[in-house]
């Protein structure tokens, strides 16, 4: 380094388009995995019973939600005001989710939580016209989920699972926005 200075940004430590290729792939992941989920979804029916699979699902939610709440306090609350309310959406958006019926619908929130996450990170928080940009890009990177599937012959599209999507995405860019933003 030219200035003696040998801080890191976050983009000499992850770049964005080494973020943007991770994106692609994890939404190609979720377009090219639509046609074998119902079968796979099927089979963990038949094998756990809906009632072990809703347990299970509610138990990734709640990892997150304890996982966050190590780090929370390994961090010595130095930032709390922040951690407090990242804390409180992500409890907010669990109970939510585990208040759903079919246990496949919960993973939205977290498939989308986390896209939300990386899509924020890469279009960056310097600006509440980027934050809205990340809402509209995972908005629509769900509802193009739900046309695929609406085309599908196994699959069902259906607006309240655009809904769950966008809401999921959204609480990951909120949670994304508090923990890397000027908040």
């Amino acid at each position: 380094m030219k200035n003696g200075s040998s801080k890191i940004t976050p983009e000499k430590k992850f770049p964005r388009n080494r973020l943007w290729a991770i994106i692609t792939v994890y939404v190609a992941f979720i377009y090219l995995t639509l046609p074998v989920m119902r079968p796979v979804l099927n089979f963990l029916y038949e094998a756990l019973g809906k009632e072990a699979l809703s347990v299970g699902v509610n138990g990734l939610l709640a990892l997150a939600i304890v996982s966050f709440s190590i780090y929370v306090y390994k961090s010595g609350f130095r930032v709390y005001p922040r951690l407090a309310l990242i804390f409180l959406i992500m409890l907010a958006g669990g109970f939510v989710a585990m208040g759903l019926d079919i246990p496949e619908e919960r993973v939205h929130f977290l498939e989308y939580g986390v896209l939300g996450l990386l899509v924020l990170k890469a279009t960056g928080v310097d600006s509440i016209r980027l934050v809205l940009y990340s809402v509209i890009l995972v908005s629509l990177i769900g509802a193009v989920e739900e046309l695929i599937q609406w085309s599908l012959p196994n699959r069902v599209g259906d607006m309240r699972d655009v809904l769950m999507n966008v809401f999921g995405g959204s609480l990951g860019i909120g949670v994304g926005w508090l923990w890397y933003g000027r908040v």
